[in-house]
């Protein structure tokens, strides 16, 4: 943890010894802050409570009056607050801004209220209260207005910012994103202009802004590697990961959770070692490598609980949902699923609520429950009109219109098939690029209308497949509407040529399944089922 803190704290240990306490605290804050900034935790608070003992010796020994006292006293708690955020201690987290609350009042200064407010403010936006998390972070702000300190204004917009977006209200986010990043900008803040960056960038994800997002993480990543900075660069390999994971790139997304993990276990900072293990079993879901996707998703979702990490919590249940689904066990699915949405719902996150709901449609259509999924599909569209998501409209357009594929309703499949494309060429998302216009070149087909108009999709759809799909999941899927319509159209060579493919891609997935149970039940899901009824139609 750094051969300064430990020349630091042998300083701090020999004036403690000499009674010399106000030397003993202050180098022992020294060496409690340089072991927070190598993200040594354990140490830094090991050094902030043996500080707290020599200020107490202080107060003891009225070498310190009641108001320095207690001013010191905040400083040295709010130095222990964040490593408790750091390391995901909450009820210690929840401790501690609970006592800079008290301290601050008790010493009726302004500035310490303010700080206080935004501590808990942090706190309250991890453990999903943003309702009372954004009144906290407001109070702060109108202090920090009133005083005209720009540090303070900076974290309190922040945290509003963040209150927004847990909300799934990503353009009042990025307003006071980017308001933070103006007051970073202007002061110079390194790690304020780190934070401004990927907080705007978790909204330009949520907009399908892939290429924005990336700029925002590699300049971030540029300062953080400049002044050190260990925690942010954590939180920016777990950003830039996720953006590569969307955008199909597996095996850069998988170098980068490879490097998050590491640095996250070696640091002890578990929040960030949740999101790298469910990340890491998602990503093998994308590849259809099942074997050790459930080890990775309960070892994810154990230390969400132990974090109590709202967020957390229902992410490992959805990605668990998403899983089952993938391996055609439907019944555990929903019941993953259901777990997801009460969480969701419980902490008031719209934006997972209407990826479950994405997900619960899919499960649906994968089951043939057409009321099920025209249920999702209706509350999902409320979250995304009442929430401005645009990739929860997008999701609920294409299942929309795949359910009015799959039953026959081929004029209206078309119409929504449509609005899906022109949603998808606008956000650049090229798997819904692809199945929107394979969708409709089919329903056009069963409608008899425009065989030049179905070519011309099905040529430029396969064209973005072959370039610009990378996930084998998503390839699965594709391929197997390309076979529907190559099998409908009657063009039984392109058929049975395709049919090879996707008949060798499904060996190989089963071969790679260790587990027996998991073998069948992937056997029996919904598109390997499609593709073996194909099967038997073309023979």
């Amino acid at each position: 943890w750094g051969d300064v803190s430990g020349r630091y704290e042998i300083i701090a240990y020999h004036y403690s010894r000499a009674n010399e306490y106000w030397k003993a605290y202050e180098f022992y804050i020294r060496a409690a802050e340089k072991a927070a900034r190598s993200l040594s935790c354990r140490d830094g608070l090991r050094l902030y409570e043996l500080a707290d003992e020599n200020l107490s010796k202080m107060r003891e020994n009225n070498l310190i009056d009641e108001r320095e006292y207690l001013s010191k006293l905040f400083e040295l708690k709010d130095g222990m607050d964040d490593l408790y955020h750091i390391v995901g201690n909450r009820d210690n987290q929840e401790k501690g801004t609970q006592e800079l609350l008290k301290i601050a009042d008790m010493t009726g200064e302004e500035e310490l209220k303010a700080r206080a407010c935004i501590k808990s403010a942090r706190y309250f936006n991890i453990v999903d209260e943003s309702d009372r998390s954004r009144r906290l972070a407001e109070r702060a702000y109108e202090i920090s207005t009133k005083l005209k300190v720009d540090s303070m204004r900076f974290k309190a917009f922040q945290e509003i910012g963040v209150s927004y977006w847990l909300k799934g209200m990503g353009d009042e986010a990025l307003r006071y994103f980017s308001q933070c990043l103006d007051i970073a900008e202007k002061n110079e803040f390194n790690e304020g202009i780190i934070d401004a960056l990927l907080n705007m960038g978790l909204v330009y994800s949520m907009k399908g802004m892939y290429s924005e997002e990336i700029d925002n993480c590699l300049r971030a990543l540029e300062i953080a590697e400049e002044i050190d900075a260990l925690y942010k660069q954590i939180q920016i390999l777990n950003n830039i990961s996720a953006v590569y994971m969307d955008l199909g790139e597996l095996d850069t997304a998988e170098d980068y959770l490879t490097k998050l993990l590491d640095m996250a276990k070696k640091t002890g900072v578990r929040i960030y070692e949740m999101l790298a293990v469910l990340n890491l079993g998602i990503l093998n879901i994308e590849r259809l490598s099942f074997d050790n996707v459930l080890e990775n998703l309960e070892n994810g979702l154990s230390i969400a609980m132990d974090l109590r990490s709202g967020m957390g919590i229902e992410n490992a249940y959805m990605m668990m949902g998403n899983y089952y689904m993938d391996i055609g066990h439907y019944r555990r699915s929903e019941e993953y699923l259901n777990r997801a949405f009460e969480k969701s719902v419980e902490i008031g996150d719209k934006m997972t609520e209407g990826r479950v709901r994405i997900l619960l449609t899919s499960l649906a259509i994968s089951t043939s429950n057409w009321q099920g999924a025209e249920e999702n599909i209706k509350k999902a569209n409320t979250i995304a009109v009442e929430s401005g998501i645009e990739h929860i409209e997008l999701e609920n357009c294409y299942n929309r219109s795949l359910m009015l594929l799959e039953t026959c309703k081929y004029k209206d499949a078309i119409e929504m098939a449509h609005k899906t494309m022109e949603l998808a060429d606008a956000m650049g998302s090229h798997f819904h690029r692809v199945a929107s216009r394979f969708i409709k070149a089919i329903s056009l087909y069963n409608i008899k209308y425009d065989r030049d108009m179905q070519e011309e999709l099905v040529k430029t759809a396969s064209k973005i497949l072959d370039e610009s799909i990378k996930k084998p999941a998503q390839e699965l899927r594709l391929n197997t509407l390309l076979l529907r319509y190559y099998y409908e159209t009657g063009d039984s060579n392109s058929a049975k040529t395709l049919l090879g493919n996707l008949q060798n891609q499904i060996s190989m997935v089963r071969d790679n399944i260790s587990d027996l149970s998991i073998r069948q039940s992937f056997m029996s899901s919904y598109l390997v089922k499609k593709i073996v009824n194909i099967s038997e139609e073309l023979k």
